[in-house]
């Protein structure tokens, strides 16, 4: 019985016992399983954030990016601001006018234009530096490595699988101090300004320009004065000429740039175009700041007028978005009162103002005045005919009709040689061009005292003094056209704002290009 009673005693305390520890255990395992739960939670949540992360795009303007080591992205593209990835991107990996920094993986390209990149982490495809310097350190996997117009750092460890190419280009700056420069792309051409007010070598460079602009009022202060009183005169005309120019003439003047590439006889019009753009850019700020500097008192001394309206002007370089515009503006007014100016010039230079060459041309007597009757008649016909040539005037001509007749000679010249080179057996006559272009000139000039491009323009080289052209005559002026073309070109043109129509060459050699009345044979 005792034992009995024993054993229901132990099953009721056992009974006792287990319900609340079986409690417990199911308390606990639902505990177990609502963390574990949880974690699960937080695991699909963590991925998925990660997913999410790693399934964007990453861009950034006007801002630094930067991608984490826990993050991912499918591209980071950054413009006009700095860069760094630690994380993993998918694809590409791009920053334009900012440096880069890599630490993590790029599956696709890794590209930085305008900036700095370095790189300690692995690029999948190409890797692209343009204008910046490139920079690997020791864990730094690549396959194909470009840098174009920097300099290459490379660690001993760095590793590049494919071809590594470093394509240098000349620039007016260094690329050591390319930090001194980077920030003016960034504060400067990004704002829209072309001053920085905190860095002085802008400054240094407008000054440099504003005395450039001084210096050429000085050796030309005919053409300077006209474009400022075509601007001020007529500034409807100069503001409607400059944007027809601005529109249609430079579109024009490329499809004219891209023939004469075309043609390799066409290239030499080339330098002189080229510097007769370059010019009259020049002159279209010399009119803008010339006016501005008038209205301070300063129209009796041009340079400095245009130096002192040159700083005025200057200082609206400084202010965000004004300064370009400003500058565009100028472009626009001051090329068309340069283009005012210019027909204005060739429009006076083409009435004559006074006369500046008159030659008599007596004829011989003739053989028949023999007896005196015959030479009364023989008398009456030398004055009448000597009053006649006496009452032609030549008068002289300036660039363009210079240049069509040099364009006609060019023509022929390159028919020439053209027709004549597969004759020659030893020397390849293209290749002396400029030689015979100039042997081509003096031959004519002392035969016919023209060319055939100047005849077909009753265009006539003359001496001032009235003589004849003889050869020693005949080559310095060739050679003295040399002078006047590689000066830019600005020998030639000293013709249409010289008052005697002469260029450098003829003042070197004393000759002068007439253009003969109608009747008068050249050939």
């Amino acid at each position: 019985m005792k034992n009995w009673i024993q054993i229901l005693v132990k099953n009721v305390l056992f009974c006792c016992l287990m319900v609340p520890l079986g409690h417990a255990q199911e308390n606990e395992a639902e505990e177990v399983a609502t963390s574990e739960s949880l974690d699960a939670e937080k695991n699909v949540s963590k991925n998925s954030e990660r997913r999410t992360r790693q399934s964007r795009d990453l861009i950034s303007i006007l801002n630094s990016n930067y991608l984490g080591a826990e993050e991912g992205a499918l591209d980071m593209i950054t413009i006009l601001g700095s860069s760094r990835a630690e994380g993993p991107v998918s694809r590409d990996y791009i920053t334009v006018l900012g440096n880069s920094e890599l630490d993590g993986d790029v599956r696709g390209d890794h590209i930085t234009v305008l900036g700095n990149s370095e790189i300690n982490g692995s690029v999948g495809r190409d890797t692209i530096v343009v204008l910046g310097n490139a920079k690997l350190g020791p864990n730094a996997r690549l396959e194909d490595l470009v840098v174009v117009g920097g300099s290459l750092d490379r660690h001993e460890d760095a590793v590049v699988r494919g071809d590594m190419q470093i394509v240098p280009i000349p620039i007016p700056f260094d690329f050591d101090d390319w930090e001194k420069v980077h920030p003016f792309i960034i504060e400067g051409l990004a704002m829209g300004r072309f001053i920085v007010p905190d860095m002085a070598w802008t400054w240094y460079m407008v000054l440099g320009l504003l005395i450039m602009l001084a210096l050429l009022c000085l050796v030309f202060p005919g053409p300077a004065r006209s474009c400022i009183d075509a601007l001020e005169k007529r500034p409807t005309q100069s503001v409607f000429a400059g944007i027809g120019f601005q529109l249609l003439g430079l579109p024009l003047v490329s499809i004219i740039l891209l023939i004469l590439l075309a043609t390799v006889i066409g290239i030499i019009a080339i330098p002189f175009l080229t510097a007769g753009l370059f010019l009259m850019w020049l002159f279209s700020f010399v009119a803008v700041y010339g006016l501005v500097g008038y209205r301070f008192g300063l129209d009796q001394n041009l340079p400095l007028a245009v130096l002192v309206g040159g700083l005025v002007v200057s200082l609206g370089y400084a202010i965000p978005i004004l300064g370009m515009l400003l500058f565009v503006s100028i472009s626009f007014i001051g090329s068309g009162a340069v283009l005012i100016g210019l027909f204005s010039s060739l429009a006076s230079s083409s009435s004559p103002r006074r006369r500046p060459f008159a030659r008599t041309m007596t004829p011989e007597k003739p053989a028949y005045a023999e007896s005196g009757q015959e030479e009364i008649l023989a008398e009456s016909e030398l004055e009448s005919t000597s009053l006649l040539y006496d009452n032609l005037e030549y008068e002289p001509v300036g660039f363009g009709p210079r240049l069509l007749a040099a364009l006609i000679d060019v023509v022929i010249v390159a028919i020439a040689i053209t027709i004549l080179d597969p004759l020659a057996l030893w020397i390849e006559l293209s290749s002396y061009f400029l030689l015979i272009w100039l042997g081509y000139h003096v031959a004519f000039w002392v035969w016919k005292s023209t060319t055939l491009g100047g005849a077909a323009l009753n265009l006539k080289l003359e001496r001032i003094d009235g003589r004849d052209i003889t050869i020693a005559v005949a080559v310095v002026r060739a050679l003295a056209s040399i002078l006047s073309f590689v000066c830019v070109g600005m020998g030639f043109f000293w013709a249409n704002w010289d008052e005697e129509r002469q260029s450098w060459h003829d003042k070197i050699a004393g000759t002068v290009i007439v253009k003969t009345p109608k009747g008068v044979s050249l050939i």
